[in-house]
């Protein structure tokens, strides 16, 4: 049996983790070395297909995670909000049969396994909703680990994971919608050109596509994300028919418009955890030669989520119609002009990235 110092010390290691790919693996590693079953799995719903997939397994084979049920099949949990153990019901219990049927199920193709019954089941909730289940149990018919653990220490190990994946559900919830928002806000500065619509959600796209390619972190990916779609933030201190002035710009107005670049990147830095956010969008105006705004930077000097920016916003723009000029084409255009400006205004190595990504690398 774990002692509860170890069971403590494994709880402290990942409660604090509001991701769920980080909670879900490590909630069952753990509730596996509680309980000292031989399997488990986590099962998570798939909002879009209206399935339930298998999320994280352990001591089952990796095929095991390309399996997916119906609601049908976890519909007897859905309104239990405390840990199950099936040997404690009767055999024609709704519960008792679907977790039967779930054990059969995953461990089918484990060879030997003469009793494949799930021990403990565990029903997942999200804010207002049954999103899943984490389940363990013994393969051998003989076993008695499924009866010796601490049924005090894992029932309350239990409701702390279920209170954990609450938590996780609400900031994912959370985390949909402040994104949502950001899209609707950008959108709203879009709007306000005659050629911008839709600019700043494809320069997100380009930079994170060229953010993946360089192997970029998923936190550099999210920063990246977010000042794509922020990238022009400042323009909402440009006058609007400014920025639908179809003749070319006075040195006044160019000003006004470079200006806006910093009022952006320092509005930015006004919220809260979006200080990096901030930075790549304040830079990403400057030119790898050190010609550009707002601090002449050059080189490795301009922060490399920048430069990614830079080339994406600059890739976007060749793609959309000006007053001055007509939608460049991707390859003869677009990619043509990338190379040119490539080592002078643009990052190399970012543009190759561009480039490789688009299956026109070197």
């Amino acid at each position: 049996m774990t002692s509860p110092a170890a069971v403590r010390d494994w709880w402290s290691a990942f409660a604090p983790s509001l991701d769920l790919d980080v909670l879900a693996p490590m909630a069952l590693r753990g509730i596996v070395d509680v309980t000292q079953t031989d399997y488990g799995f986590i099962l998570l719903r798939d909002e879009e297909a209206d399935e339930y997939v298998i999320h994280s397994v352990r001591g089952l084979p990796e095929v095991v995670t390309l399996q997916r049920v119906g609601p049908e099949a976890v519909a007897a949990f859905q309104d239990i909000h405390e840990p199950i153990l099936p040997s404690s019901l009767p055999d024609r219990s709704p519960v008792r049969k679907a977790t039967d049927r779930l054990g059969e199920r995953f461990t089918r193709d484990l060879r030997g396994a003469r009793h494949r019954s799930i021990s403990l089941c565990i029903p997942l909730h999200g804010r207002d909703a049954f999103i899943g289940l984490l389940a363990v149990g013994v393969l051998e018919e003989t076993s008695e680990r499924a009866r010796a653990f601490d049924l005090e220490i894992v029932t309350g190990l239990s409701n702390q994971v279920i209170a954990a994946f609450q938590s996780a559900a609400v900031h994912e919830g959370t985390c949909v919608s402040y994104h949502q928002m950001i899209e609707v806000f950008a959108e709203c500065i879009d709007a306000r050109g005659p050629h911008s619509r839709g600019h700043s959600k494809s320069v997100s796209y380009y930079a994170s596509l060229i953010g993946r390619q360089m192997g970029l972190s998923e936190s550099e990916l999210e920063t990246l994300e977010l000042a794509g779609y922020l990238h022009d933030l400042g323009k909402m201190f440009v006058p609007e028919e400014l920025l639908k002035k179809p003749d070319a710009l006075t040195k006044e107005e160019y000003k006004l418009i470079r200006d806006s670049v910093p009022l952006g990147a320092d509005l930015l830095q006004s919220i809260p955890g979006l200080s990096e956010v901030a930075e790549t969008v304040r830079h990403q105006a400057e030119n790898w030669d050190g010609k550009g705004y707002p601090d002449a930077l050059k080189g490795e000097a301009i922060p490399l989520g920048a430069r990614v920016l830079s080339v994406a916003s600059r890739f976007t723009s060749m793609l959309s119609q000006r007053s001055y000029r007509k939608a460049m084409t991707v390859v003869t255009g677009a990619m043509g002009t990338l190379s040119h400006e490539s080592g002078v205004s643009l990052d190399p190595t970012v543009v190759q990235a561009l480039l490789s990504a688009m299956g026109r690398g070197a």
